[in-house]
C-alpha cells in the first residue's frame, strides 16, 4: 500500500539531510497534491520542478530559507492527465517522484 511518504533507509544515506518527504495525494484528481519534506537541519534553498512525460517543464519554484520543514501545495489543475515527475533539490540532494494526474 502507497501512502504517498517514504523514509529513507538507513546506512549510506544517513549523511543525508533529508529525512523523510511526502507527495500526495497521488493520483491527484483535481491536479492538486502536496510535497512535504522534513530534515536534520534547517535547509537554505529548495527548488521544485515538475515535468511532464515527454519532458516539456510544466512547473518550476524555488523556495528560500524554508527551515528544517517544508510544506508546499502544488497546483496542477490545468494540465493534462497523465502521469509527471516530481524533481527536488534542497541544498544539492536531488530526490525525484512521480504523480499521477486523474
Amino acid at each position: 500500500m502507497d501512502i504517498g511518504f517514504d523514509l529513507l533507509p538507513v546506512g549510506v544515506s544517513e549523511l543525508s539531510n533529508i529525512r523523510g518527504i511526502g507527495l500526495f495525494p497521488n493520483p491527484a484528481t483535481d491536479g492538486r497534491f502536496n510535497i512535504s519534506l522534513d530534515a536534520k537541519q534547517a535547509i537554505k534553498e529548495i527548488a521544485v520542478t515538475v515535468t511532464d512525460i515527454t519532458g516539456r517543464e510544466v512547473l518550476s519554484r524555488q523556495y528560500a530559507n524554508p527551515g528544517s520543514s517544508f510544506f508546499e501545495e502544488i497546483n496542477l489543475s490545468g494540465a493534462a492527465r497523465g502521469m509527471y515527475f516530481v524533481r527536488i533539490v534542497a541544498d544539492g540532494e536531488v530526490i525525484s517522484r512521480r504523480v499521477s494526474i486523474q
